[in-house]
């Protein structure tokens, strides 16, 4: 079996040797190599994102209620207010 990444090269050891030379793999493998990693780094911020977002969807949501209850609250005092100051006038 080759060595190099990705290759599907079954082989004996004297092939081998001969096949590794030969390997359109083996001249990028390096390259294949740092890109998993970099797709595994990436991968990994992704999921942290989404860890965020799905924390500030839930900080939106109660932080919606919260103005929602103080818009309620100063639409009743806006009431009173007018209330008062009519009985004033």
């Amino acid at each position: 079996m080759c060595v190099c990444v990705r290759c599907e090269f079954h082989g004996t050891t004297t092939e081998l040797s001969s096949h590794v030379e030969h390997c359109p793999y083996e001249a990028v493998s390096h390259y294949i190599t740092r890109t998993e990693s970099q797709f595994g780094e990436l991968i990994k911020m992704l999921q942290h994102k989404d860890e965020e977002i799905s924390f500030l969807r839930a900080m939106l949501g109660q932080l919606s209620g919260k103005v929602d209850s103080l818009q309620k609250t100063l639409e009743g005092s806006a009431h009173v207010f007018l209330v008062v100051l009519f009985s004033l006038v």
